[in-house]
């Protein structure tokens, strides 16, 4: 199963255990699971963030000390990923910063072929020299977006 978390009234993230299929009624919402207890919560998907560990991050200039390290993202604020580097230490970075590892699943979004955006996929791989993701959307449709059309 994914980790996920779901945001609180008070504004804080609270892991969910989230299968890989999910389960959904009609109007979009997902059933998860909290880790504490055994109750079920129904969301919609733009109420869960997944939690990530092992995102990579990239192309900072003002805190270039960390290009290249890793880190877990642990929320989100303003568009941007709350990333825990150190403990103690939580960075709010820019998806377009970030470099998530093989298994993520991202959404598409802001791409010129708009049949794409709103797809979900599963990152196999982040491309360098192109500077895209390797994503598959299914297994016959893989694309290659940039770094700012992909989030969690």
């Amino acid at each position: 199963s994914n980790n996920t978390s779901n945001n609180t009234s008070d504004g804080m993230y609270n892991p969910v255990s989230v299968p890989e299929a999910m389960s959904h009624d009609a109007r979009c919402h997902h059933d998860a699971r909290c880790h504490h207890d055994a109750r079920c919560l129904s969301l919609k998907l733009e109420n869960m963030l997944q939690l990530v560990r092992g995102v990579e991050m990239a192309g900072l200039v003002q805190a270039s000390y960390l290009n290249g390290q890793r880190g877990d993202v642990v929320g989100q604020s303003n568009g941007k990923y709350l990333i825990q580097v150190r403990e103690g230490e939580v960075k709010s970075l820019a998806p377009n910063r970030l470099i998530f590892p093989r298994g993520t699943r991202v959404e598409l979004h802001s791409l010129s072929k708009d049949e794409l955006n709103g797809m979900w996929g599963c990152v196999q791989e982040f491309d360098r020299s192109k500077g895209r993701y390797i994503i598959h959307l299914s297994e016959q449709q893989i694309v290659s977006p940039k770094p700012e059309n992909v989030r969690l």
